[in-house]
């Protein structure tokens, strides 16, 4: 992911970079397709919202079933012209089609939270029920082009937080299918594709997307753009594209700002890849992000960083399944380190009902000795352990 400030501002943010999955196929699966094909939540998830294999493959293939589609869908959709279009066609219009019904769900978390470290304005037990409420769209217009959109309506405490994502994908544009789709609107920057907010058991999200050096951008906010990506040989995920390159508040994150007011630049680049590979039971993934700031605290001194992460899920039974993440954050400049510590996050999963499971997750959180002009800062772990949660998901 590649930033120039003199570029445009609204081209300030490009991503290139390749996304090597072991075992590939490819959906941000919802309750709204469940009622589409009159399946199970489980058709497509391993517990919602991780996908399972079939899961992937029906994302990727633009939230259309791979195979006989048209015979599964149950709720048949709006069809916008004859099929005999297509051999009219450039003398008629492309035929098409819309959902029969709103494809709109909801996905809700009650979260009960115990602090170890009292960093909750020194509480060590919280109750957030809610602890956030989307709502989530999506389907596809035919076979080729797709949509999807989540709109965050409530999030600790705050109310109406508005649109986070919505994107139209055309795919199959050429050549074989997957081989080129291009994606329009607000998403998450391709990087992030292979474990994307969604895309896992665990409830924190990984630090290769969420680790933010400067505390300016995290490669998992979405952004405003345009994105090219595809599948080649079946194995080989690739994306690149141009954003607008906006923090969390659609500001220019390479424009940073002194105590007086004034603002100085800070050109940054990320590239990152993650790796994937299933057998039987276990499920094993992984990803990186590596990152260099030129200039962020105004010194011309650059920062470098990287963010790294691996996860294993195991299922003991289908509605049991444990899961256990490794993740390390690194950043440093002049040789004096900045940060420097692994998380370590246990968890289990228990499937209550397809579209209901309840979890418990621990956070443990390990600082590493620090170098600070050749001078090694011991680090102190005498209370390693963060945090207890027990959640609770329902979508429906």
């Amino acid at each position: 992911m590649f930033s120039t400030s003199g570029f445009s501002k609204a081209l300030l943010l490009s991503v290139v970079f390749l996304n090597i999955i072991l075992f590939q196929t490819t959906i941000s699966a919802i309750p709204a397709f469940a009622r589409k094909y009159k399946t199970s939540c489980t058709t497509c998830h391993v517990a919602f919202s991780k996908r399972n294999l079939f899961g992937e493959a029906f994302r990727r293939n633009g939230y259309v079933m791979p195979l006989n589609d048209a015979h599964l869908v149950k709720e048949k959709p709006i069809v916008l012209g004859s099929e005999a279009w297509k051999d009219l066609w450039p003398e008629s219009i492309w035929p098409g089609s819309i959902p029969e019904s709103v494809p709109i769900a909801a996905v809700t978390n009650m979260r009960v939270s115990y602090d170890l470290q009292k960093a909750n304005k020194g509480n060590r037990v919280e109750f957030a029920m809610p602890f956030l409420l989307n709502l989530v769209f999506g389907g596809a217009f035919g076979e080729d082009v797709s949509f999807f959109g989540e709109w965050a309506a409530y999030l600790l405490g705050e109310n109406a937080r508005g649109l986070q994502r919505f994107f139209v994908q055309f795919n199959n544009v050429v050549g074989e299918k997957s081989l080129l789709n291009i994606r329009v609107g607000r998403f998450e920057p391709g990087i992030t594709d292979g474990y994307t907010s969604t895309q896992r058991l665990t409830m924190g999200y990984p630090l290769a997307i969420d680790y933010d050096a400067t505390n300016t951008w995290k490669p998992r906010d979405p952004q405003s753009g345009i994105e090219v990506n595809g599948i080649l040989n079946h194995h080989l995920y690739y994306a690149g594209g141009i954003v607008n390159g906006e923090s969390k508040t659609i500001a220019d994150p390479s424009d940073l700002q002194l105590t007086n007011g004034n603002t100085y630049n800070n050109n940054f680049s990320r590239f990152g890849f993650d790796v994937q590979m299933q057998i039987s039971n276990l499920d094993m993934y992984g990803g990186i992000i590596l990152g260099k700031d030129d200039n962020p605290d105004n010194d011309l001194k650059p920062l470098e960083s990287n963010a790294l992460f691996a996860e294993a899920d195991y299922s003991f039974y289908p509605w049991l399944i444990g899961a256990l993440r490794v993740e390390r954050a690194y950043s440093w400049k002049s040789n004096n380190d900045k940060d420097k510590y692994v998380n370590i996050i246990p968890h289990v999963t228990i499937l209550y009902r397809a579209n209901i499971r309840f979890s418990i997750e621990g956070v443990i959180k390990i600082f590493q000795d620090k170098n600070f002009n050749n001078t090694v800062i011991r680090a102190n772990n005498e209370n390693p352990f963060q945090l207890v949660m027990i959640n609770a998901l329902f979508a429906f």
